[in-house]
């Protein structure tokens, strides 16, 4: 696809038509494009890469050649700045078949308006806010100044979010260099949740980890942090905020959290079992007289905090990546 862009720039380059290719990168969905006379261009994109996918986008870009004026009469307000836009179909009996041979073959082609196809942009430092409509500026900016403050922009890494919303909802996208990372994935989930608490009315924000393409990689589930001491315990769902609780206390009560002593726990839940997270010092996982003190730490959280039920106990390193684990029943 790079190598294709590249080329296409390059024929285009001293024409009309330069300044929409340049503006335009979403090319790894792109399945047509129309170049206009006047210099415009209407890109029409799906998510299927099937051979089905180019068909029907040359089906639809032919009738647009018959019958240009159906794009323009769809748009909801005046054409913006730039003027590649997405087709939206409708109002053609040429349309109506399109679509109902789309709903047929069961391919999940998407043709969507966008007045604006390029999101707006805010720079904050060497980050990148990107926003929709009906986000305003003004929530774009308070986001955007959020991130600096929790370090997610800074002066030293070219890093990109993104803001939507709907009627009921925001979502916010991170991009990420991998979704395996759990602490990481923790604080994203926790950013949102201050985001929706102090900065959006307690909208809900749904926090959505995604690659440099703006693919979904993992959507973060409700995570929140409590601190005991020096300590700190991370929870998710489906655990309760109760739950983790009175296991941060019982650990506490222990002298685990004690002594000035700043470590990170972790306590979820998956496929009906607890999981106990420690964060140890790696140089140490291979000491016996390690595995058996959290062997008895677990056991007991288990009875005290948990009703008795098992938990798989993970020693960790410092970004919760498990380096060994083990089942651990309560006696």
């Amino acid at each position: 696809i790079v190598n294709r862009v590249e080329q296409l720039r390059e024929v285009f380059r001293n024409t009309e038509w330069n300044e929409e290719l340049l503006e335009y990168n979403d090319f790894a969905s792109l399945r047509a494009m129309l170049f206009r006379a006047d210099g415009s261009m209407v890109m029409i994109r799906s998510r299927s890469r099937s051979r089905d996918s180019y068909h029907l986008a040359a089906l639809i870009a032919h009738q647009q050649l018959l019958d240009p004026a159906i794009a323009s009469d769809s748009l909801a307000a005046p054409a913006p700045a730039r003027k590649h836009r997405l087709l939206m179909w409708a109002g053609s009996a040429v349309a109506a078949v399109i679509l109902a041979i789309v709903a047929l073959a069961g391919i999940g082609y998407y043709v969507a308006l966008s007045v604006d196809s390029q999101p707006s942009r805010l720079a904050f430092k060497k980050g990148e806010l990107y926003y929709n409509k009906p986000v305003t500026a003004a929530e774009a900016q308070r986001v955007g100044q959020f991130l600096v403050d929790r370090d997610y922009f800074s002066d030293t890494k070219e890093i990109s979010a993104r803001l939507d919303r709907d009627e009921r909802s925001y979502r916010l996208q991170f991009v990420v260099g991998s979704a395996d990372n759990l602490l990481a994935t923790m604080e994203f989930s926790i950013m949102g949740q201050d985001i929706s608490h102090d900065l959006v009315n307690g909208a809900p924000v749904q926090v959505i980890l995604t690659d440099n393409q703006w693919k979904p990689l993992k959507t973060a589930p409700f995570s929140a942090k409590l601190k005991f001491g020096a300590g700190e315990l991370f929870y998710s769902e489906p655990v309760s905020a109760s739950q983790a609780d009175v296991t941060g206390r019982f650990l506490q009560k222990i002298g685990f959290f004690g002594n000035g002593k700043g470590t990170s726990v972790h306590l979820g839940r998956e496929q009906n079992l607890f999981q106990l997270r420690f964060i140890i010092d790696v140089s140490r996982i291979d000491d016996p007289m390690v595995a058996k003190n959290f062997r008895l730490i677990t056991q007991a959280v288990s009875v005290a905090a948990l009703g008795g039920e098992p938990v798989m106990l993970h020693l960790c390193d410092s970004e919760f990546h498990t380096l060994r684990s083990e089942r651990i029943a309560a006696k």
